[in-house]
């Protein structure tokens, strides 16, 4: 036997619960608009860097000539994700885990610098500035 209360207290549970669940992309932007940017800037900048690709204007610059339109698309990607990375560290409202992001920026630049420079020099070094910001990141924390 189920008393009227216990029924209003399990409705109420589910109210919430669904609310929960519901929470619309529009939400989730408004609490963290950073989020809802980062992803349109850079189809933003696959279509810069289409154009550029497209009027040769890579070849105007001696040092970027033999970059490909993956590569500068790639480098640039990471450039945008280690601005969002930048921007989580210095505006509190914004805060969290960059980690993983850290990780994809520098994956991607890696990516985009290896065809230029080659895996050999930029490898290592990808990989010291990527334990750099991942100490300097910790340490944060620990304050």
């Amino acid at each position: 036997m189920t008393y009227p209360e216990d029924e209003k207290a399990l409705e109420k549970q589910q109210e919430k619960t669904e609310e929960k669940q519901d929470e619309s992309w529009q939400e989730k932007t408004r609490r963290d608009p950073l989020a809802g940017i980062i992803w349109p800037v850079i189809l933003i900048w696959l279509g810069v860097a289409m154009m550029i690709d497209r009027f040769g204007l890579l070849a105007s610059i001696p040092v970027l000539a033999d970059l490909s339109f993956w590569a500068l698309f790639s480098f640039g990607a990471g450039v945008i994700l280690l601005g969002e990375v930048v921007v989580r560290l210095l505006v509190p409202e914004y805060r969290q885990p960059v980690g993983g992001t850290i990780f994809f920026a520098v994956l991607l630049m890696a990516s985009g610098i290896s065809q230029t420079v080659g895996w050999s020099v930029f490898g290592p070094i990808a990989l010291i500035g990527l334990g750099l910001i991942l100490l300097a990141s910790s340490l944060m924390r620990n304050r």
